[in-house]
């Protein structure tokens, strides 16, 4: 950062939280999703809360077009292997409260939780 030397004043500073982002977003894909946790598979909660991968699953990525996905067929598995390729493919944010899943940021699931977390 660039400081005014008479005042303090900061005239000019930088921020960056872009590589924050993508290691943090990296480390929930790889604690949500991770195909096995000490050897053993990891169970499907999330998928069976949220009732398949493909609902996990960001249609948004960047990737998604680039590696021509959107003129594929994709079955739960194939979203089920992309997920664990990329991390990137996650639907954020995804939030687990007292039992149920939220993927993504729609205003119901905002509208949502805002009354479960705030107004019980």
């Amino acid at each position: 950062a660039v400081s005014d030397p008479r005042t303090g004043e900061i005239i000019k500073g930088h921020v960056s939280l872009g590589s924050l982002r993508v290691r943090q977003d990296f480390l929930i894909a790889q604690g949500l999703l991770s195909p096995y946790d000490t050897g053993k598979p990891v169970s499907d909660e999330m998928k069976e809360m949220a009732g398949s991968y493909e609902a996990l699953f960001s249609r948004r990525a960047m990737k998604f077009r680039q590696m021509g996905l959107h003129e594929q067929d994709l079955k739960d598995e194939d979203f089920k292997d992309l997920l664990l390729k990329e991390y990137t493919f996650l639907k954020r944010p995804v939030i687990i409260y007292q039992g149920e899943i939220f993927v993504g940021n729609s205003r119901k699931n905002i509208a949502t939780l805002k009354q479960l977390m705030f107004f019980e």
